[in-house]
């Protein structure tokens, strides 16, 4: 077993969220993965993987790097800190994954990487269901919007900067759908290829992805259902947040002020709405 926490309560790693209108740059896997302690994670994941340097590089590396680059820096719900759904998935894959061993030493090779990108894909649908991006220029001007389903931001060769629209709860219905869909996209290839060559496994995978918590599931599911209820104990705790300030965007700087006013003014009441005398009705 591994261990990352600070033995120094008044240290804590730097949080920041997300304030409306702002412009966040986009950033490749390097930039995301520069600190200390995301390289000692990884360098754990090479010694437990049971896999060559080259498989692993192909396999771990190459999915961890893109998972980072599609979820970039965004939390895992709306006014959460940022960079959330990184390493929360990061530090549930490892954690889960150290868990596996604890208990099962001899768990072969593909059920580790089974139990690992479950584990780290858990929540990713949240990029899609808690938000819509928006390509912006250096100004903050809209180019157009992020298509999640064709590619990360770091794909996208107009990308430089992006802000954050919140959605409506009610997408987050569709998560469990969602996730699996995601989970394919973020794979390499031959990473998708190595967990449908065993059946047990490849569904024991889909269900641990889906959150499925019936009886009946294998050691990925119990896995992941452990470190969701709190059953595991972590071996890391908390990965340091990327350090990077938040720009105001002046192509837009009136807009996104109405819009925090209007967002301020529905949630205090100051704004009535489907009342008599409102001047702000919703209907079907």
């Amino acid at each position: 077993m591994f261990t990352i926490r600070s033995t120094d309560k008044t240290k804590t790693f730097k949080v920041q969220t997300y304030k409306p209108g702002a412009r966040i740059p986009v950033f490749a896997a390097a930039s995301l993965l520069a600190n200390k302690h995301h390289q000692f994670l990884l360098q754990r994941l090479s010694e437990i993987c049971k896999l060559s340097r080259k498989l692993y590089g192909l396999l771990y590396e190459g999915f961890t790097q893109r998972f980072v680059e599609f979820v970039q820096v965004l939390p895992t719900q709306n006014n959460s800190p940022l960079c959330g759904l990184m390493n929360d998935g990061l530090i549930r894959g490892i954690n889960s994954l150290d868990h596996l061993l604890r208990d099962h030493n001899d768990a072969p090779p593909l059920e580790r990487y089974a139990v690992f990108t479950a584990a780290v894909l858990k929540n990713v649908a949240n990029v899609v269901v808690n938000q819509k991006i928006f390509i912006t220029d250096e100004q903050g001007a809209t180019l157009k919007e992020w298509r999640p389903f064709a590619g990360s931001l770091a794909e996208d060769d107009e990308a430089e900067y992006y802000k954050i629209i919140p959605l409506s709860l009610m997408y987050q219905r569709v998560s469990h759908a969602i996730t699996p869909l995601l989970a394919r996209q973020l794979l390499p290839e031959k990473g998708f290829s190595w967990l449908t060559s065993d059946m047990r496994i490849f569904v024991d995978w889909l269900d641990a992805l889906r959150g499925d918590d019936g009886e009946g599931g294998g050691r990925i599911v119990h896995t992941v259902q452990l470190y969701r209820h709190g059953g595991i104990e972590t071996s890391i705790d908390s990965l340091p947040a990327v350090n990077f300030n938040l720009e105001e965007s002046p192509a837009t700087h009136y807009a996104d002020s109405f819009f925090a006013w209007l967002k301020e003014a529905l949630a205090n009441g100051q704004i009535k709405v489907n009342t008599a005398d409102a001047g702000v009705h919703v209907t079907q």
